[in-house]
């Protein structure tokens, strides 16, 4: 193998190296932050729902109680909300198919997002309510670190490609002395004997 080919082969199997770190980083960072968003939606979902349906849990207002779930469901971001009353054991249960659009089924198999729920007790003083179940909906961490993967794979590629291009343009200009060198050795070798090489810059090669 040329001196050329190990020096580009080991600087491609650096830059791999690199971009291979960088991919699972940002992959990593991604999911790590999509799973504390969600689970941060969550909180805050179960907690202000809790305490807009107190008042009609108080005065026995199912329809209202219903209606307020309704609208906070239907934003899609849940799979599965469960109202219990626990004066009469009443079950009320709200649930979305997993559809996640722009996602390749292969990705979502990978299972990447843990099952997230929510439990809350309402409760009026010492009396028990009813309790409130949300599970959140995978959706959108899978859009999202889809999405950031896409862009950094194709930012990554794209600067690998440039990296490629300059550095076999840049190692044809720093070993052209060297290759020089070995053609002037070789003509000697031979008896032939032409011209003093001009004396490259590089002070190995001087």
């Amino acid at each position: 193998m040329t001196l050329f080919r190990e020096i580009n082969s080991l600087l491609f199997a650096l830059f791999l190296l690199v971009m291979t770190s960088l991919v699972y980083f940002q992959f990593t960072q991604t999911r790590d932050f999509m799973n504390q968003q969600m689970d941060s939606d969550l909180n805050n979902t179960i907690t202000s729902l809790g305490l807009m349906l107190r008042p009609h849990l108080e005065t026995g207002d199912v329809a209202t109680a219903e209606t307020l779930v309704n609208v906070i469901f239907e934003g899609g971001f849940y799979r599965k909300v469960t109202l219990k009353w626990l004066v009469d054991g009443k079950e009320q249960i709200w649930e979305n198919p997993i559809v996640i659009e722009g996602v390749p089924q292969w990705f979502i198999n990978l299972d990447l997002f843990a099952i997230q729920k929510k439990e809350s007790l309402i409760t009026s003083g010492w009396l028990q309510l009813a309790t409130i179940e949300i599970e959140g909906h995978p959706a959108l961490g899978y859009q999202e670190l889809w999405r950031v993967m896409n862009d950094t794979l194709m930012i990554l590629s794209l600067l690998f490609i440039l990296s490629i291009i300059v550095l076999r343009f840049k190692l044809n200009r720093i070993l052209k002395p060297l290759h020089n060198v070995a053609i002037h050795a070789k003509n000697i070798s031979q008896r032939k004997f032409g011209q003093d090489l001009e004396l490259p810059k590089t002070i190995e090669l001087q």
